[in-house]
């Protein structure tokens, strides 16, 4: 018998959700799709605590009942529940959250019927995740000026979030973010394979702005690495290298005209593991102007960051 045989024979869904994900009719949306998940027959379980969560979830796939897990919020949701499955137990989407870009990369929707069709059919793929000075994410990192607009609504969130929200916090960055020098290093025990930065690559560079993907997908439909590839064991780094508000209006605009590979001041790489530092952070002691990083839209905490790979990580319901 397969895995996905195995699987539609268990009978127990479990369904986490993020009560402080998407907008109010979310609780609406919830109620529907425990409903129709028992429609099909299934026990369905539903939690608001990770750690609970955890703790059943796991006695569930080892007595061999658990069919599938659901994460019913944004991608932060998604992350903290595939760190706390097996890589094998099926882990499916219900987009809630602001951005939701692993289910845009995957055209999941926040409908019910579809959701409990996927689980019904059982089709899986199994996608690479990777780890942020130990904590997991499945679709990228941001370091720099995205990680201190997201600092900034880290700190100040007292509920759901709106996309005018982001708009209001990055005007808050450009009159004070001071685009500090940052640097990739390849993490030492890299096989020699991996090993493919050169004289003009990141390793020698000096860069202001750096994203990390898994998927080829970020904020806004910035195609700033359409070619990522999610099951490769590897990830793609980007950099601009120039700071300052004229600057990053270039790239911008470049980045909404699909030109920013053309740019002399654009560099793209893939790697698996490496550490990215803060070159001569001075004035390091204060927080809010050192550099940081940001993981599937969550703020992370202050630089270095040290990222690796876990190839197949988890195993995506298509």
């Amino acid at each position: 018998m397969s895995d996905t045989d195995s699987l539609k024979q268990s009978d127990t869904v479990a369904v986490l959700h993020n009560p402080k994900s998407g907008a109010r009719h979310a609780i609406e949306l919830i109620d529907e799709l425990l409903a129709e998940l028992r429609s099909r027959g299934w026990n369905v379980e539903s939690f608001h605590d990770l750690n609970t969560f955890e703790q059943r979830v796991n006695l569930l796939f080892s007595e061999g009942k658990l069919r599938a897990v659901v994460a019913a919020g944004g991608d932060g949701t998604a992350a903290a529940v595939a760190t706390r499955v097996n890589q094998s137990v099926p882990l499916r989407v219900f987009p809630l959250g602001t951005e939701n870009l692993l289910a845009k990369n995957f055209q999941f929707d926040a409908n019910p019927v579809t959701t409990a069709n996927a689980i019904e059919r059982m089709k899986t793929h199994q996608i690479d995740a990777a780890t942020a000075n130990g904590k997991l994410f499945l679709i990228m990192a941001g370091i720099g000026f995205d990680a201190d607009v997201v600092r900034r609504l880290h700190t100040n969130r007292t509920g759901h979030i709106r996309r005018w929200h982001y708009w209001w916090y990055i005007v808050a960055s450009v009159f004070s973010y001071r685009f500090p020098k940052l640097r990739v290093i390849p993490i030492a025990d890299v096989t020699p394979e991996e090993k493919i930065f050169d004289s003009n690559s990141l390793s020698n560079a000096e860069v202001a702005w750096l994203f990390v993907q898994n998927l080829p997908c970020y904020a806004d439909n910035l195609a700033i690495a359409k070619h990522a590839i999610d099951d490769d064991g590897l990830l793609n780094v980007s950099s601009f290298r120039l700071g300052g508000l004229v600057s990053g209006l270039k790239y911008f605009y470049a980045l909404r005209r699909g030109q920013h590979s053309l740019l002399e001041d654009f560099q793209s790489i893939c790697i698996s593991d490496f550490r990215i530092e803060e070159i001569d952070p001075k004035g390091s002691e204060n927080k809010t102007n050192s550099a940081s990083y940001q993981i599937d839209g969550d703020w992370g905490g202050n630089l270095p960051v040290e990222i690796r790979v876990l190839p197949k990580r988890v195993r995506i319901i298509l």
